[in-house]
């Protein structure tokens, strides 16, 4: 049988791959019930330097608004 992958499995990666990067990294996991309301929000982080993550979270917030889409990917 083979083993899941566990949360924490994929931000050692994320954080392993930022540092021998130097790229920023930032992301939310929301996991939502049958009725499609908010069960678990509390999975938010960031890697990278501030300086950088500043500046990433204001192009986000920049493309988000500009993007008229239901689905953004």
């Amino acid at each position: 049988m083979k083993n899941k992958t566990k949360l924490e499995d994929v931000l050692k990666v994320i954080d392993k791959w930022s540092k021998d990067n130097d790229v920023i990294f930032f992301g939310d996991f929301i996991e939502f019930d049958e009725k499609g309301e908010v069960k678990d929000s509390s999975r938010m982080f960031c890697y990278g330097k501030k300086k950088t993550l500043v500046i990433g979270l204001k192009e986000f917030n920049k493309l988000f608004k500009a993007d008229k889409e239901e689905f953004i990917n």
